[in-house]
């Protein structure tokens, strides 16, 4: 999305807006840290010849890799279609729900990578997505597409 004109006009329109394409790169480094896991683990047992040090620390990367896991299945890839929000997780599972269900919106962007969160209330259960965006000289972030969506749906 380059210019704030570009996006109005796709909102009018009811055009589909990608937000975040697919979740391909979280899946790449789900593989890349799952390969670091094992690595790490394996290399401190041969190192250290299985101490308590070593028990104790690859159960604390252990913990850190369970924390990582369970972060990773909120990466979604996402877009607007008129009014709805079409999310689809690295599961492959979709969902789907109006703009208007949006809680809050909250986004950073550092180093050309734009990470946006965002939380909103489908069926009564709270729901937080995560999206990715890698953005270029004029691209807009998430949060501003998402806020204009966001006028124009109320």
């Amino acid at each position: 999305m380059c210019s704030i004109d570009l996006l109005e006009s796709k909102i009018k329109n009811k055009e589909q807006i990608v937000l975040s394409y697919n979740s391909n790169s979280i899946r790449i480094l789900n593989l890349i840290i799952s390969t670091l896991y094992f690595s790490v683990i394996i290399s401190f047992i041969y190192l250290f010849e299985l101490s308590k040090i070593t028990l104790l620390s690859s159960v604390i990367i252990s913990i850190f890799f369970g924390i990582y896991l369970t972060s990773i299945r909120n990466y979604v890839s996402a877009s607007i279609k008129g009014e709805m929000l079409l999310t689809k997780n690295i599961y492959h599972k979709n969902k789907i729900t109006n703009l208007k269900s949006i809680r809050s919106i909250k986004s950073i962007t550092l180093f050309g990578i734009n990470y946006t969160k965002v939380k909103y209330k489908l069926d009564g259960v709270k729901h937080t997505i995560q999206m990715i965006k890698y953005l270029n000289k004029n691209d807009l972030g998430n949060d501003i597409i998402l806020k204009s969506a966001l006028k124009k749906a109320c």
